[in-house]
């Protein structure tokens, strides 16, 4: 029973089967690998590589390309050991195998297959998912043929995927539009793959999109009229943008107007031609706007003068008496009517200025024309010079007259009556030296013939003689208690000041009262200017002395006790009812 259960695994079984491994093992050893060959290898040559210029020729040695079972190496190692440019292609990311690999495991097998005869084809595209944008040429206008099939690789790489003939490109569009792409060679030559990088419109170019969009009569220019021998992308990136690039040799006016064809022209056509002068040093208005370019711009555009006498010193009517700034009265709407804000000026007009006649007062053009009043009004100066040549100071430009004079502005203001004093009573000679003194107008009506001095202000003031003060206050002597209602005349005897005496005596004599006890005394040494009958003595006087003692007599006047004179004194004036016993008083 259990040895029919183990069957094939009895130990005679085991054996046997381990005797035939090791045989096949030793038999594909001894056959170079070649015992369980699938087909015939590619016999087609190519360059020699380990001796060898095909596969074929390595026989039946299938050891070259496939390692034992047990070995740690791969197809893919000894293909490199052949192939070395391959090696060093997957090393580079720019190169065929160096994109298709792009971090990719390297499995040579997933394109290149063998043992399907000896004129098979090497490489297998057709499974493989190729970048071709990152060869610098996308298929995106390549999907289809112009029959309608997908393209494969090998209808453009006829002879192999490393390698492109861009005659490929011209034969296949030959065939579908000849005379186009002959034209187009002829333009820009065979070298397809300088300009173009597959993802081209191939037709209906959008301009727009580039730097120099095509407008009006450029639309109709054929890309060889402006890409002239282009042969690169660069080539017609570089392609002149500016009119004169393509037009110098159109330029009518032969280089006079500079080169910037845009001002007046534009891409629908060389005529008509405009210039927006607004964008210009000098703007157009007026009359200028009907007046031909060529009028102004006789040798072009630049060192045009923009001054009006540059263009009309010829039709200067002034013949150059009014200087070459013909703006300053003209308009470019005309040279009539004529017209000059004169408030820009230094002299601007005022009242009757503003009629009179330019040529009036520019006799010799503008510069130098006086700016003063006597400059151009001398002759008419009814003063004839007396009153010097300042116009201004009364006369306005309203006219000659009324004429006025603010004289608060002069040393002299006018006060009082002085304000309706008529000018020439005052400056009879002319302003220049007029007297400022009262003295020396009023000389004449001096009722004190001089007496007073000449210093009338000292009293009178400009309203009204009669209303004559004087300030004592400012006098050697100042005039206190009951001088000061005396009147003038009563000191100022015949009008006379100077040398009024100021002492007492001088105007009030020693009375008989004094009987000349005080002669050379001072009279304040008593008195005072409020009231001489309250006179107080100060000197020692001599005390009256009794049986009762000495009294002093305090508050007495001098008349209590002299009644007639200072020479003779009574006491009975105050003490005759001091007598007990004395009906009628007296001292006894």
């Amino acid at each position: 029973m259990n040895s029919q259960r183990l069957g094939c695994l009895s130990p005679l079984a085991l054996i046997t089967a381990t005797l035939m491994v090791l045989f096949l093992v030793a038999a594909e050893i001894i056959s170079g690998n070649s015992m369980f060959n699938p087909g015939a290898l590619n016999a087609k040559a190519g360059e020699p590589l380990a001796g060898v210029t095909s596969h074929a020729e390595t026989g039946k040695d299938c050891g070259q390309c496939h390692p034992p079972f047990w070995s740690t190496q791969t197809m893919t190692d000894l293909c490199q050991d052949c192939h070395t440019h391959i090696q060093e292609e997957m090393g580079d990311p720019t190169s065929l195998h160096g994109i298709l690999l792009q971090g990719k495991p390297r499995n040579c097998r997933s394109c290149h297959t063998e043992h399907h005869g000896p004129d098979a084809s090497l490489t297998d595209m057709s499974t493989v998912n190729f970048p071709h944008d990152s060869t610098g040429f996308s298929l995106a206008g390549h999907q289809t043929t112009s029959g309608g099939t997908p393209f494969s690789c090998s209808d453009c790489h006829t002879h192999g995927y490393s390698t492109f003939d861009q005659q490929i490109c011209i034969d296949c569009h030959r065939t579908n539009d000849k005379n186009f792409t002959d034209t187009h060679i002829s333009d820009f030559g065979e070298g397809c793959l300088a300009c173009h990088d597959g993802v081209d419109r191939y037709g209906n170019f959008d301009h727009s999109q580039v730097t120099f969009a095509l407008s009006g009569a450029h639309l109709q220019v054929d890309c060889s009229g402006c890409h002239i021998n282009a042969r690169t992308i660069s080539d017609l990136q570089n392609t002149s943008t500016s009119c004169e690039g393509c037009h110098l040799s159109d330029d009518a006016h032969a280089g006079k107007f500079g080169t910037q064809c845009g001002l007046c022209h534009t891409p629908i056509g060389w005529k008509p031609a405009t210039f927006d002068h607004s964008l210009a040093a000098f703007q157009l208005d007026g009359k200028h706007m009907d007046v031909p370019c060529e009028s102004c711009h006789t040798a072009g555009f630049k060192g045009t003068p923009t001054s009006c006498e540059g263009c009309h010193l010829s039709d200067d009517a002034h013949a150059g008496k009014f200087g070459t700034q013909c703006g300053l009265c003209h308009t470019p709407d005309g040279w009539k009517p004529a017209t000059f804000d004169h408030s820009l000026a230094d002299f601007p007009l005022e009242g009757k200025h503003m009629d009179v006649p330019c040529e009036s007062c520019h006799t010799a053009g503008f510069k130098g024309t006086p700016t003063s009043c006597e400059g151009c009004h001398l002759p008419d100066d009814a003063h004839a010079g007396k009153f010097g040549t300042q116009c201004g100071l009364c006369h306005t430009p309203d006219g000659w007259k009324p004429a006025t004079f603010d004289h608060s502005l002069a040393d002299f203001p006018l006060e009082g009556k002085h304000v309706d004093v008529p000018c020439e009573q005052c400056h009879i000679n002319g302003f220049k030296g007029t007297p400022k003194d009262c003295y020396s107008c009023h000389k004449q009506d001096d009722q004190h013939n001089g007496a007073f001095g000449t210093a009338c202000e000292a009293c009178h003031n400009p309203s009204d003689w009669a209303d004559a003060t004087f300030d004592h206050s400012l006098a050697a002597f100042q005039l206190t208690g009951a001088h000061v209602n005396v009147r003038c005349a009563d000191c100022h005897i015949n009008g006379v000041f100077k040398g009024t005496p100021q002492s007492c005596a001088a105007c009030h004599p020693d009375p008989a009262f004094h009987a000349g006890l005080f002669a050379g005394m001072a009279c304040s040494q008593c008195h005072n200017t409020t009231t001489w009958s309250n006179a107080n003595f100060n000197l020692a006087h001599p005390s009256v002395c009794g049986e009762g003692g000495c009294v002093n007599h305090e508050g007495a006047t001098c008349r209590d006790c002299h009644p007639s004179n200072l020479s003779t004194a009574t006491c009975l004036a105050c003490h005759d009812s001091n007598n007990p016993g004395d009906g009628g008083g007296g001292d006894g």
